[in-house]
């Protein structure tokens, strides 16, 4: 699988609500780094905020 789709399924997966994105490096030259994690209900087994609907 090519990098470009991997990521843009990973885009997707944010959209539908299944995954979370997760900027690791702001603010510095390059590339953005961007790490994503499956999105679970349970508070114990994620970090962060859960995605939001728009």
């Amino acid at each position: 699988m090519a990098r470009v789709s991997a990521r843009r399924y990973a885009d997707y997966l944010v959209d539908v609500g299944q995954a979370v994105r997760e900027p690791q490096r702001t603010g510095q030259a390059g590339r953005p780094l961007l790490r994503y994690r499956w999105y679970t209900e349970d508070p114990s087994a994620s970090r962060g905020a859960p995605p939001t609907a728009s």
